[in-house]
């Protein structure tokens, strides 16, 4: 006798419940979430040559005839390059240009920098207007504005508006605009100065 209210349906796959088929053994993945933003990693290296970029992050940058806005990395190597904020443990500048360095070690060949603060910062031939360094070695010619320093070290002349070190070790002559006496009433401009420069360099960036 056959059954007619059987669907024909496999028993293990689906059953029938008031008409209803309902399967027991579909299984649908998950599905991602696409709205949801995807950290992106930093490289490992970023080279530029004869290109700019807005921002740069990586573990290695290195830039030949090319600008960017902010640049983030390990060890930074700029080539006639510019940046307006580099943020390195190493920082290297040939021929290149920063609005403001922040860095472990920083190396300026013939470059200019306006805002620097670094632990170890070495000049040959370049300009910064101000600085903050717990150790500070100076070749060639070039000119520091105001340079806040544990010590200074140079090959030759040092030539500044303001300069505040614990010791001073010169092949040359040390010219600074402003003596001693003047130094300790410059002392709280110069924090001050270098504050409010720092805040409207990020506030630039951002």
């Amino acid at each position: 006798m056959t059954d007619h209210n059987h669907t024909g349906a496999d028993p293990g796959n689906a059953d029938d419940h008031d008409g209803q088929i309902v399967s027991e053994d579909t299984h649908l993945p998950p599905r991602p979430d696409q709205t949801r933003p995807r950290m992106k990693p930093a490289a490992e290296r970023s080279t530029l040559v004869g290109d700019d970029a807005s921002t740069v992050n990586a573990v290695q940058v290195s830039m030949e005839r090319s600008g960017a806005e902010h640049i983030e990395a390990q060890r930074v190597t700029l080539d006639h390059s510019g940046a307006k904020t580099l943020s390195s443990q190493t920082a290297e500048l040939i021929d290149s240009g920063a609005v403001k360095l922040s860095a472990t070690t920083a190396t300026l060949s013939n470059s200019s920098v306006l805002l620097a603060q670094t632990k170890d910062m070495r000049l040959d031939g370049s300009n910064v207007l101000l600085a903050q360094s717990g150790k500070t070695s100076i070749a060639g010619n070039g000119r520091i504005g105001i340079l806040q320093t544990g010590s200074v070290e140079a090959s030759g002349d040092v030539n500044g508006l303001l300069l505040m070190t614990g010791s001073v070790k010169a092949g040359g002559d040390v010219n600074v605009t402003f003596d001693a006496v003047s130094a300790g009433v410059l002392g709280a401009v110069f924090a001050g100065v270098f504050f409010l420069l720092r805040q409207l360099v990020g506030r630039s960036v951002k």
